[in-house]
């Protein structure tokens, strides 16, 4: 069971990050501006 909740701890961590980083793409000018941390 704990595999199982790890597994979908990273799903859920890998969704935000995709979501963060289309949110980047839309937001930021990408030449000049760094992936904010």
């Amino acid at each position: 069971m704990t595999h199982l909740v790890r597994v979908f701890q990273a799903a859920a961590m890998v969704a935000v990050a995709a979501e963060l980083v289309q949110l980047g793409i839309d937001s930021w000018p990408w030449p000049y501006i760094p992936i904010p941390s």
